[in-house]
């Protein structure tokens, strides 16, 4: 049987290296700090912002979040770009994404100073990795990289194939695999045979974004093999990494594990579909457990925002409930670890408070 690679420990021992970095720069009155950026209100990156206060505060960085009102100008972002360009007591800038569609990424990223753009979007810094010359690299490569070495795997002399070709994961993830001395190959959608490439990979990556592609029949025995992919399922619902009733049972088992208790009914309902703030929102009910706590009724279920899926616990009282206009707490992302599904079950039932803005 294969092994499972513990993402969970890998993250929390980078996170502790950091600490013990950061400490003794500390002791040399050096000060790092991170400023994050985020404009408009879109639900995932409201969570990967505060993901990302809190991953501050644990290695210590000192972090400076900016939230600009979805209307902001691309000259007002560029003033504050410029300004925390210049501003010492910030040495990485994170502007997150996706952006309101009327502000242009690209020249955003251009502005963001390459000593500085700790996502490594900038052209100069993607040229660094090329070369194996790199200060940053975009996160998602990056952990991989750091999955493949928690397995002791030796990546020189394997045959490592990434599926997936996108400048934000496959063509770093390939430079990263081939900076180690692994042999590459980049796969696509033009790649013929691709089951037999695949069969040749000592170590796997996986980033296309297409459901169950990958089987195991496309697997050698003893393979290292990373999913990152964002998929539909065979419904045509997207997915991400994780299926939604996974995610909805460790959420339910959270909620017992708080104090809520199982209400004995199960409804069901039908797909709606709404449009509002040139956001595609689509949520998908079927059957769903009901939960009481403190006098109210909870639900888990999940929500489309530009695509991109999200889970969000659904509350009301028995009238509510019965008439399916239950209020949505924040959507949260599919991909957060388990202490960070606590934390936004807790928001979610009212035992903590939402971290203010």
């Amino acid at each position: 049987m294969g092994q499972i690679i513990d993402g969970k420990a890998v993250s929390a021992k980078v996170k502790e290296e950091i600490r013990l970095e950061t400490e003794k720069l500390k002791e040399q009155g050096i000060e790092i700090g991170l400023a994050v950026v985020i404009v408009g209100d879109d639900p995932a990156s409201q969570v990967y912002v505060r993901n990302k206060e809190k991953a501050c505060e644990t290695v210590g960085f000192n972090s400076f979040k900016y939230a600009l009102p979805a209307e902001t100008t691309e000259e007002e972002l560029l003033d504050l770009v410029k300004k925390l360009n210049d501003d010492d007591r910030v040495d990485g800038i994170l502007v997150q994404l996706p952006l309101p569609k009327h502000l242009d990424d690209k020249v955003i990223i251009n502005n963001i100073r390459p000593d500085k753009d700790v996502d490594a979007f900038h052209p100069v810094n993607v040229g660094k990795i090329m070369i194996g010359d790199y200060s940053f690299l975009p996160c998602t490569p990056a952990g991989v990289m750091e999955l493949i070495k928690s397995t002791g795997t030796d990546i020189a002399g394997k045959e490592c194939v990434v599926v997936g070709r996108s400048n934000i994961v496959g063509k770093p993830q390939a430079m990263l695999l081939l900076h180690n001395n692994g042999t590459v190959t980049i796969c696509h959608s033009k790649t013929k045979d691709l089951k037999e490439v695949c069969q040749r990979a000592d170590i796997l990556v996986a980033a296309v974004g297409r459901p169950k592609m990958i089987t195991a029949e496309y697997i050698k025995e003893g393979a290292v093999v990373i999913d990152v992919g964002m998929d539909r399922d065979e419904n045509g619902k997207l997915c991400g990494d994780v299926d939604f009733e996974a995610v909805k049972d460790m959420i339910e088992q959270i909620m017992f594990r708080l104090g809520a208790s199982k209400y004995e009914i199960h409804l069901t309902y039908e797909v709606k579909t709404t449009n509002y703030s040139d956001d595609f929102e689509e949520t998908h009910h079927s059957v769903r457990s009901v939960f009481t706590y403190k006098g109210l009724f909870f639900r888990v279920d999940e929500v489309l925002f530009r695509q991109k899926p999200f889970i969000v616990i659904e509350c009301g009282d028995l009238d509510e409930l019965m008439n399916n206009i239950m209020e949505d707490a924040e959507p949260f992302p599919y991909d957060l670890s388990y202490e960070e599904l606590c934390d936004e079950v807790k928001y979610s039932l009212g035992i903590e408070p939402y971290p203010q803005e």
